[in-house]
């Protein structure tokens, strides 16, 4: 399915919608976005695919899979998977 779909445009809406009332942060970053910015904007709002749509095409409409960012966090990140941080080892480990 293409980001282009009427069913995609009206999950992005519900979606920001939702994160912006709720003032959720960016889940690559951590920090607050300014959903009012427009598109474009490197601060901007921009939905990810937590699991990128070229690995698993069936979740590009799950909000499961979805996660607010910024544009340039997600353009940073591309279409790899996201790793997270475990922090530093400690001599147990």
């Amino acid at each position: 399915m293409a980001l282009d779909s009427g069913a995609y445009r009206a999950l992005r809406r519900e979606l920001r919608g939702t994160w912006a009332a709720a003032g959720t942060r960016c889940w690559l970053c951590g920090q607050a976005i300014d959903y009012s910015l427009p598109a474009g904007d490197p601060a901007a709002f921009e939905l990810d695919h937590k699991i990128p749509r070229k690995q698993r095409p069936d979740l590009e409409l799950e909000p499961r899979n979805c996660a607010p960012t910024h544009l340039r966090c997600n353009r940073s990140k591309g279409a790899s998977a996201h790793q997270l941080a475990l922090g530093e080892t400690t001599e147990d480990w």
